[in-house]
């Protein structure tokens, strides 16, 4: 049985032009040099199928453009690393638009939730004696006292005849 040949790792330039491909008229798969006056076939710019085709069925003279990897094998459109490169690119500028749409949305709940109505909650110093009744440790009330907070947070007992007024600075609670 005959081992498949593939014609493309056969393909050497004898006599680079010097000719500007840019410069060329045409598209992106064949031009025509105005130099050597033949059509100029960009093998990187067809399929391997194609690129095959061509040089294989060419008769006479083929003027060539394309671009050889590291290992020796001619880049075309459907190469596995190009096709991995598109994907890896597609893939990024997916994952961008996404980011985009998720922060947008996002950001509309943020809005829709600030222009709800919050309860507001005010904070200050209120000066009022604190009162009540201390219990030692028997859980006896001991009478006539009244507690009183000092400045260190402290509870201190005072008798009540000692109508001395201590003001706390407690938090107003709403």
């Amino acid at each position: 049985m005959a081992e498949y040949q593939d014609p493309l790792s056969g393909v050497k330039i004898a006599s680079p032009c010097t000719a500007d491909w840019e410069s060329m008229l045409g598209n992106e798969r064949q031009r025509f040099c105005g130099q050597c006056q033949l059509n100029v076939y960009n093998l990187s710019g067809m399929t391997k199928r194609e690129a095959e085709n061509l040089v294989s069925h060419a008769e006479g003279r083929l003027c060539v453009r394309f671009y050889r990897r590291a290992d020796g094998t001619i880049l075309t459109q459907n190469c596995p690393v190009g096709l991995r490169a598109l994907k890896r690119r597609i893939s990024r500028v997916a994952t961008a638009a996404l980011s985009t749409v998720l922060g947008f949305f996002s950001g509309l709940g943020l809005y829709t939730a600030s222009n709800e109505t919050v309860p507001e909650t005010k904070m200050g110093v209120l000066e009022a004696p604190l009162r009540g009744r201390t219990i030692n440790t028997n859980s006896n009330p001991i009478r006539h006292e009244k507690l009183v907070e000092v400045e260190t947070g402290m509870l201190v007992a005072t008798p009540i005849h000692t109508q001395k007024k201590i003001s706390s600075p407690r938090r107003k609670q709403r």
